[in-house]
């Protein structure tokens, strides 16, 4: 199995709420924002699977908060990684 590449992701919907929480980080349109996210997948070496992680906003500030860590692009890495995980093994302990 190809070791994984995880990337935050959020559909139409849950994208302005994402630009409130991270204005900074998100001034561009939704269709920016998935070119962006598509692009940075492409350049994802050979030999490392790339996948899309769809959050809700509110998962994620929730978690931020109870991990007591700022909204930023770390952090949104971080999530990605733990929720794939959670989808894998529910029952994971994080």
């Amino acid at each position: 199995m190809k070791p994984l590449s995880c990337a935050f992701f959020v559909n139409e919907a849950e994208y302005p709420k994402l630009q409130q929480l991270c204005p900074d980080d998100f001034p561009f349109t939704y269709e920016q924002f998935v070119k962006r996210v598509d692009d940075g997948l492409r350049q994802i070496p050979v030999g490392i699977r790339p996948e899309k992680v769809y959050v809700t906003v509110s998962d994620f500030s929730d978690w931020c908060i109870d991990a007591k860590l700022k909204p930023d692009g770390t952090a949104r890495s971080k999530f990605a990684v733990l929720c794939k995980a959670k989808s894998v093994n529910p029952n994971a302990h994080f």
